[in-house]
C-alpha cells in the first residue's frame, strides 16, 4: 500500500514539476524570478523521477543507484532557490558570471563524488535499511553530510534574506515576499525532518517541492502580487537620472529608485540607512500633497544650494479614490545656473546693442553735423530739402547766408577768431530756428536757413531781425572785439522747382547782396524764382 501510495505521490509530482517547468520556459522573459523557476522546475522533473524509479525497483541495488542520481538534481534546486529569493529581494538582480561559478562547484563535486561513489560508498552506503512500510531506504555517509550540510546553509541564508527584506520593504513587496517564503520553508523543513529523524523515512520533499513551484508560479502568473514588476521596467526606473519617488497616504516613502535615494542623500546627508517608510516632509518639507497632480519649483532645498523641479502625479484605485501619490523629482540646478547665465548674457546682449545703437545714432548724426559749429551740414540740407519738395506739401523759405570779409577775420586775427566768428554765427542761427525751421553750415563761411510756413516777406523780416542783433554784437579777440555782419540772399518755394534751383536762386540773390555793399539781405527776383520753377 505504501508503495503504491509513493508511486502516485511520486509520479503526480513529475508530472506538477514538469508543467511549472513548461509553463516557467515560456513565461521566462518576465522576470528573474520565473527564469530561476525553470531551473527548479526542471530539476524537481529528475528528482521525482528517480525517487519513482527508486520505489519502483525491486533490488535494494537499484534503489541506492536511484538515490545517487538525485543529488545533482538536488544541487540545481538549492542554487535555484537562492536565485530565486535574490531577485525576489533585489528587482534588478541579475545572476553574474563569478555567482554562476561559485554556485556550479558544489554540484560538480557532489557529481564527481556520486560518479565515484561505486569505488568509495561515502555519498550513498552500499547497504540499506527497510524503512517505512517495509521500503528500502540507503544510508549515507561524510560526503552526503556534508554536502547537507552546504545546502541548509544556502537555503537558511536565502530564508534570512527575504525576512530581512520583508521587514523593510512596502507592503506589496511584504506580501511578494512572504509567497516566497511559504514556497521555500516548507521543503526545507521537510527535508530537515526526514534528515534529522533517527528512523529510516522515506524523503517526499521532491514533492513538496512540486506542489509549492506551482503555487509560486500561479501567483507570478496571475500577476497576483502587482509589485514584482518585470525586471526589464526595474532596470529602465533604476537607471533613469529623475528621482522616481512612491509615497503613501500618510505621505511615507513606500519605494524609490537610486537617483532619489541619492538625491535625498544630498539634500539631508544625516538620513538613516533605509528611507522606506520615512515621511517625505523630511526631504521636501515645501511639498504640498492634495487631491490632484501639480507641479513644483523648489528653489536651493534644504539650503544645499539645489534647485528642484517636482512632478507629483496621484495613484489611483480605479475606483474614484487615490493610493498616494509618485514624486519625479529633477535636479535644476546646472538649468538653472545655465538659464540665469544666459538671461544675464542676453542682458548684456541688449545693452551692447542698446550701446551700438546709440553708437550708430551718434555716427549718423555726426555725419550730418558740421564738426566745428554743431549745426546740420550740407548732406543734411540736400536731404532735407529734396524731402520738402518731393512732398510739396508746405512752403517756405531759404536764406543763404554769407559772413561778410571772412577771410579778412582769418588773416587778421587767424583763423582761431575766425572759428569763434563761425561758432557766434552759428549760435545766433539756432537763437532764431522755429521748431521745424532747419539751420546749417553750407561750407566755409556759408550757412542755410530754411524757415517753414513763411513766406519771403516774413523770412526777410526775420532774418533782417538776425543780421542786425548780428552787426551789434562783435566777437572778441584778445583785448579787441571783431565786427561781424553777413548777406544773405533769400528764395521761397510754393510748390515748384528742386534743391539745387532754390539754392542756385538764392545764391543768386546773396550776390546781388554783396554787390550792394554788403550787410544786407535781397530777396530772389521773380524772374529768378520763375526761372528755377522751370
Amino acid at each position: 500500500m505504501w508503495r503504491q501510495a509513493l508511486v502516485l505521490l511520486f509520479a503526480v509530482s513529475a508530472l506538477v514539476a514538469a508543467a511549472v517547468t513548461v509553463e516557467s520556459w515560456r513565461r521566462r522573459s518576465a522576470n528573474a524570478a520565473i527564469r530561476a523557476l525553470v531551473l527548479i522546475g526542471a530539476s524537481t522533473v529528475v528528482w521525482a523521477v528517480a525517487d519513482l524509479c527508486g520505489v519502483l525497483a525491486d533490488d535494494p541495488a537499484g534503489t541506492v543507484v536511484a538515490k545517487a542520481a538525485i543529488f545533482p538534481a538536488v544541487c540545481a534546486i538549492i542554487a535555484g532557490v537562492f536565485c530565486l529569493c535574490r531577485s525576489v529581494v533585489d528587482r534588478g538582480w541579475r545572476l553574474p558570471r563569478r555567482t554562476v561559478a561559485l554556485l556550479a562547484v558544489e554540484p560538480a563535486l557532489v557529481l564527481i563524488a556520486v560518479a565515484t561513489n561505486g569505488w568509495h560508498h561515502q555519498f550513498v552506503l552500499a547497504e540499506v535499511r527497510p524503512g517505512l512500510g517495509g521500503l528500502a531506504v540507503p544510508g549515507f555517509g561524510l560526503l552526503f553530510t556534508l554536502h547537507a550540510v552546504y545546502s541548509n546553509v544556502l537555503i537558511v541564508v536565502s530564508i534570512g534574506r527575504l525576512i530581512a527584506a520583508r521587514r523593510q520593504a512596502s507592503p506589496a513587496h511584504r506580501r511578494v515576499l512572504g509567497l516566497v517564503l511559504a514556497v521555500v520553508v516548507p521543503p526545507a523543513l521537510v527535508n530537515a525532518a526526514v534528515n534529522l529523524s533517527p528512523v529510516p523515512m522515506v524523503d517526499v520533499t521532491v514533492a513538496v517541492f512540486a506542489f509549492s513551484a506551482a503555487l509560486l508560479l500561479w501567483g507570478l502568473a496571475r500577476r497576483f502580487f502587482a509589485d514584482l514588476v518585470p525586471v526589464a521596467h526595474q532596470r529602465i526606473l533604476d537607471t533613469i537620472d529623475d528621482a522616481v519617488t512612491v509615497v503613501d497616504l500618510s505621505g511615507r516613502i513606500l519605494d524609490h529608485n537610486p537617483a532619489a535615494e541619492r538625491l535625498a542623500r544630498r539634500l539631508v546627508p544625516e538620513l538613516p540607512e533605509v528611507l522606506v517608510g520615512m515621511p517625505v516632509a523630511s526631504l521636501l518639507g515645501q511639498l504640498v500633497l492634495t487631491d490632484a497632480g501639480a507641479e513644483h519649483d523648489i528653489v536651493d532645498a534644504h539650503h544645499r544650494g539645489i534647485d528642484l523641479n517636482v512632478r507629483v502625479s496621484v495613484l489611483d484605485d480605479g475606483r474614484g479614490g487615490h493610493l498616494g501619490w509618485t514624486l519625479v523629482a529633477r535636479d535644476t540646478t546646472e538649468a538653472n545656473r545655465q538659464r540665469l547665465a544666459l538671461e544675464h548674457a542676453n542682458e548684456q546682449l541688449r545693452g551692447q546693442l542698446h550701446t551700438i545703437e546709440l553708437l550708430r545714432a551718434d555716427l549718423a548724426e555726426q555725419a550730418v553735423r558740421d564738426t566745428l559749429t554743431g549745426l546740420h551740414n550740407r548732406r543734411y540740407l540736400m536731404t532735407a530739402l529734396h524731402r520738402e519738395v518731393s512732398l510739396g506739401s508746405r512752403a517756405f523759405t531759404v536764406a543763404l547766408i554769407d559772413i561778410d570779409h571772412f577771410k579778412r577775420v582769418n588773416d587778421t586775427y587767424g583763423h582761431a577768431v575766425g572759428d569763434e566768428v563761425l561758432n557766434h554765427v552759428a549760435g545766433m542761427l539756432s537763437d532764431e530756428m522755429g521748431h521745424d525751421d532747419i539751420a546749417c553750415r553750407h561750407g566755409g563761411e556759408e550757412f542755410v536757413l530754411v524757415l517753414f510756413d513763411a513766406d519771403p516777406a516774413v523770412a526777410r523780416a526775420r532774418v533782417e531781425s538776425l543780421r542786425e542783433r548780428l552787426a551789434t554784437t562783435p566777437v572778441r579777440a584778445g583785448d579787441t572785439f571783431v565786427p561781424v555782419t553777413f548777406s544773405a540772399g533769400l528764395t521761397g518755394f510754393t510748390g515748384a522747382g528742386t534743391p539745387s534751383t532754390l539754392l542756385a536762386s538764392a545764391d543768386e540773390a546773396l550776390y546781388r547782396a554783396k554787390r550792394n555793399g554788403r550787410n544786407r539781405l535781397e530777396l530772389a527776383s521773380a524772374e529768378s524764382t520763375l526761372s528755377s520753377a522751370g
